[in-house]
C-alpha cells in the first residue's frame, strides 16, 4: 500500500509540473521570452568555440543554466517536463531517489 500511495504522488507530482511547464509554454509565447533550453551544441557553433583548452569543474545556479547537451527539447529552461511520454521515467527517478 506505501508503494502504491507513493507512486500516485510522484504520478501527481509529474502531472502538476507538466501543467506548469504547459503555462509556461504560453506565457513565454505571450511574453516574447523563451520557456525551452538551448541546445548546448547550436551555441557552440554560433560562438564558435574551440576544442581544447583546460577542462575546469565550476559551481553553476541552477537558474543560470539555459541549455543543455542532450534532451534539450524534453524540458522548460525550468526543468520542468514538457512531453506527457516521460511520466514513467519521472516516476522511476522519483522512487529510487
Amino acid at each position: 500500500m506505501r508503494e502504491e500511495g507513493f507512486y500516485l504522488r510522484a504520478v501527481e507530482d509529474f502531472r502538476r509540473a507538466r501543467r506548469k511547464a504547459a503555462l509556461q509554454q504560453i506565457l513565454a509565447r505571450l511574453t516574447g521570452r523563451p520557456a525551452e533550453l538551448l541546445s548546448y551544441d547550436d551555441v557552440r557553433r554560433q560562438l564558435r568555440a574551440l576544442e581544447g583548452g583546460q577542462t575546469t569543474l565550476q559551481e553553476i545556479p541552477l537558474d543560470a543554466i539555459v541549455g543543455s547537451v542532450g534532451r534539450y527539447t524534453d524540458f522548460t529552461r525550468d526543468f520542468l517536463p514538457r512531453r506527457d511520454s516521460d511520466q514513467q521515467r519521472w516516476v522511476d527517478v522519483m522512487q529510487k531517489a
